[in-house]
């Protein structure tokens, strides 16, 4: 996205290309669980604010992974319109100056006031979520400035920040523990984020992850990610009366799986591969405007 930074139509290019990638499948699923298992979730999710929905409800429901979605789609509204807008320079101070402090200062006033729901509000909050969202964005931002020392300082200045944050909050009393929580997760996604970003091209992990069968599955994601709770749902209300045992629970646990893996590709022949034509052709079509997604 950075390099198309100022064009007038990108942010428009930039939401039609991910609505084509998300919607098909996601809105065929709400409209299935409209008749076969309808529940408050769906007008939620409808308009993806599920995260704090289930922030509330706590419910274990077919939508119940939604949530992560959810942010997802709170980051891709948003972000654009600091990444396509502004200098780098200025995104850059808006993440270190702004987004980053607001989603810990936020989790800090959330623990001290003592809220409903904190630990889920810590979990699922988009406001709690944009520390992780604002580090990747930031490490975007460096490393497309191609500048060697900064980005190595930025890297350091994550790392430094985090691990304080942690430090100091594990020795405070009970009320900062959320911020405990935010900083643990946040620690983990950057280390994630960069042992995959500087893996070896050559090395075993990358080599691993050009197996076939995880090839098909990464292809295949976002419709294992939709459709496994439904899909589990399914299985364990069909299997109530069949019985315990260990052999029952692999079974079960194999029929979760094949039928995950079956729904998901049904989904992506038939829904997610046209709309990935669409974006294709229509993306061609402003070639001149178009941006990396």
């Amino acid at each position: 996205m950075g390099t198309e930074r100022g064009k007038p139509a990108a942010l428009r290019v930039f939401w039609v290309r991910r609505f084509l990638r998300i919607f098909p499948p996601y809105y065929a699923l709400l409209a299935v669980l409209l008749v076969v298992y309808p529940t408050n979730s769906i007008k939620w999710g409808a308009v993806y604010l599920s995260n704090y929905y289930f922030i509330v409800t706590g419910y274990d429901e077919p939508l119940s992974p939604t949530w992560s979605l959810a942010v997802e789609e709170h980051f891709y509204l948003l972000w654009p319109l600091v990444a396509l807008t502004l200098p780098a320079g200025k995104a850059k101070k808006m993440l270190v100056l702004g987004i980053i402090p607001f989603s810990t200062l936020s989790t800090v006033v959330l623990g001290y006031l003592d809220v409903e729901h904190l630990e889920m509000l810590t979990y699922k909050g988009t406001h709690a979520r944009c520390l992780s969202l604002g580090i990747g964005c930031l490490v975007a931002i460096v490393r497309l400035q191609r500048d060697d020392i900064a980005y190595r300082r930025t890297i350091a200045g994550i790392y430094v920040l985090l691990v304080s944050v942690l430090l100091a909050a594990s020795a405070a009393d009970d009320r900062f523990h959320p911020l405990v929580t935010q900083s643990r997760f946040a620690l983990v996604s950057a280390t994630m984020f960069l042992a995959c970003l500087h893996a070896n091209p050559d090395g075993l992990f990358l080599a691993a992850l050009e197996w076939r069968p995880l090839v098909y599955l990464g292809r295949i994601s976002d419709g294992v990610y939709l459709f496994h709770m439904p899909v589990y749902f399914l299985v364990a209300h069909s299997s109530d009366k069949l019985g315990n045992g260990y052999a029952m629970f692999g079974a079960l646990a194999l029929a979760k799986m094949a039928g995950t893996i079956a729904v998901a590709s049904i989904s992506f022949a038939f829904l997610e591969r046209p709309a990935l034509r669409l974006k294709s052709e229509w993306s061609k079509s402003l070639a001149s405007q178009t941006v990396v997604c």
